[in-house]
């Protein structure tokens, strides 16, 4: 799949500095060619914690 992204998220300390750590999080072209990227990162990073309070459609 020549269309699919890996898109890494590196953690950060107290300061914004970037640790060793990260993050990552695959989509296949299906979903980003459906415009549903920006969605499915939502949810995912949602899920895993690092995001909060952002609005989601779910079908």
């Amino acid at each position: 799949d020549h269309a699919s992204v890996q898109i890494n998220i590196v953690d950060v300390d107290a300061n914004g500095r970037a640790l060793n750590t990260s993050t990552t999080f695959a989509l296949c072209g299906q979903v980003r060619s459906q415009g549903e990227g920006d969605d499915s990162i939502n949810r995912l990073a949602t899920k895993a914690g690092l995001l909060r309070n952002v609005w989601s459609y779910q079908k």
